[in-house]
């Protein structure tokens, strides 16, 4: 993602909200992050250089998600989770050099957003519909299910013709 940031200025924060999204209803807010490059974006206003923020982990670096709540008339922040981010600031001069898209817009470089994995899709094909909605341990055990199933019925189809067969040769 791109964002155009004002030099210089007292604090630099970004915030990430955090919304699922939703096929049939309006989106929900899960939670948010917050992050402080204050320190980053000075470097890269001086120096004017591409900066590559970094934590304690490297150029990834993880971000705690927290959501307010009130709790006993009190404002209570909740631990969500943590999302991994990596954030390079970039003077103008340079950025225009090597442009990027917006999002997975074209063109999508510095750094390849790959497709996003695991949401599903709408498709006509039951096969896939179904390896989307059912995890491969329900499907492991809806096909054992399904095999009992049919060998049940084939056993309770084929007894008449056993006791048949029984009773010819007596």
């Amino acid at each position: 993602m791109v964002f155009p940031v004002q030099f210089p200025m007292k604090k630099h924060m970004l915030t990430l909200s955090i919304w699922d999204k939703d096929l049939l209803s309006s989106n929900d807010y899960i939670s948010e992050a917050t992050f402080d490059f204050t320190r980053d974006a000075l470097k890269a206003f001086h120096k004017e250089e591409i900066v590559h923020i970094k934590g304690p982990e490297g150029e990834k670096f993880w971000i705690p998600c927290s959501n307010s709540k009130i709790e006993a008339g009190k404002v209570v922040q909740e631990n969500l989770g943590k999302i991994l981010v990596s954030m390079s600031i970039v003077p103008k001069g340079q950025a225009a050099l090597a442009p990027v898209g917006l999002g997975r817009g074209n063109p999508n470089q510095h750094p390849y957003l790959p497709p996003p994995e695991g949401r599903f899709s709408w498709t006509w094909n039951i096969g896939k519909l179904y390896e989307q909605l059912v995890g491969p341990i329900a499907r492991r055990k809806i096909l054992i299910w399904i095999s009992i199933i049919i060998g049940v019925f084939i056993l309770i189809m084929c007894i008449p013709m056993i006791i048949a067969g029984f009773i010819t040769r007596i």
